[in-house]
């Protein structure tokens, strides 16, 4: 299973990217009026589409994209009919709000591990220089820098590996806020909230998940296999890929389901004032917790849109 999937799905972006500047600009948008939306009837299963549209008792609300946060920019682009879905909303959200990231010294602050808890604390001798051979190979820093730091995040790290380089990979989110304009962006949560979920993990389990993860073989065409299923808008196998991986589905509750019930009020609440543009990991999407069910709860019915997000070159 890709990293991006397997760990930990949420901050595989924001961390890699929350200290990039962000440049935007609206030039070159083909703006699309209410009537060319090319839509289905509302979701009823698992659609083969990633663009839905909003809306609530006949009123179009705005509009809901599943992402794959990252993908290599020699081989996909973004699709010119997805960015003409820009104009006709007010603002974007994603899951972070890129322009207010912390700086580096509030970052390390909450990235810390509570007390005087250390990394060399959790983990014997052995594994540490194992784990610090790594991190010399892929960044080429010492382990010893982060050694306050929350396993979990560090798992990060060990996404970084020459492979990933090699393939140019390029985030999704920033793409999309590029053709929107940073005015007009905003997040459904801070960064912080998003690390702060890994407190709910005590630090021996973060430990012993990162040197799993450490020992674990991934494969290039694992991301490769995910890449081609969102390209083909093809959420049925993105749910199998995501579910086959045990760290993912035993996880669930906490990088999906409570994240979702908390981002469903705060969508009801957008939506009752503007006409937003949500854009979220397809994880989110579907499955009992996913924000399918969820916005259904509430009354509202999500439209299939059936065009192409990410394109092959």
């Amino acid at each position: 299973m890709s990293l991006q999937l397997k760990y930990p799905p949420l901050l595989f972006i924001p961390f890699l990217i929350a200290f990039t500047v962000l440049s935007c600009s609206e030039k070159g948008l083909n703006k699309i009026t209410e009537n060319q939306i090319q839509e289905e009837s509302p979701v009823s299963s698992i659609p083969k589409a990633l663009l839905y549209e909003i809306r609530l008792k006949d009123e179009s609300k705005g509009y809901l994209l599943g992402t794959v946060h990252m993908y290599p920019s020699d081989e996909y682009v973004l699709s010119d009919t997805l960015k003409s879905y820009m104009p006709i909303c007010d603002k974007v959200f994603c899951e972070l709000d890129f322009t207010a990231v912390p700086n580096p010294l509030e970052f390390a602050k909450f990235a810390s591990m509570d007390g005087d808890t250390l990394l060399t604390d959790l983990i014997d001798k052995k594994d540490f220089e194992r784990l610090d051979k790594r991190f010399q190979e892929n960044l080429g820093v010492p382990l010893l820098v982060f050694n306050s730091w929350k396993p979990s995040l560090l798992g990060l790290f060990l996404s970084m590996d020459q492979s990933s380089q090699e393939m140019d990979l390029v985030s999704m989110e920033l793409n999309l806020l590029k053709w929107k304009g940073s005015a007009t962006t905003d997040g459904l949560e801070t960064m912080q909230e998003q690390i702060a979920l890994f407190d709910r993990f005590s630090y021996q389990k973060q430990a012993a998940d990162l040197l799993k993860l450490l020992d674990s073989k991934e494969s290039p065409q694992e991301f490769t296999e995910l890449l081609s299923a969102y390209a083909d808008l093809d959420l049925e196998a993105l749910e199998e890929l995501m579910l086959s991986d045990e760290y993912f589905d035993e996880n669930q509750d906490v990088f999906l389901k409570f994240r979702n019930e908390k981002w469903v009020v705060k969508m009801d609440s957008i939506c009752a004032e503007e006409k937003a543009f949500f854009a979220v990991g397809a994880a989110h999407l579907i499955g009992e917790n996913g924000l399918f069910q969820l916005l259904s709860n509430e009354a509202y019915e999500l439209h299939p849109i059936p065009i192409p997000i990410l394109e092959r070159k």
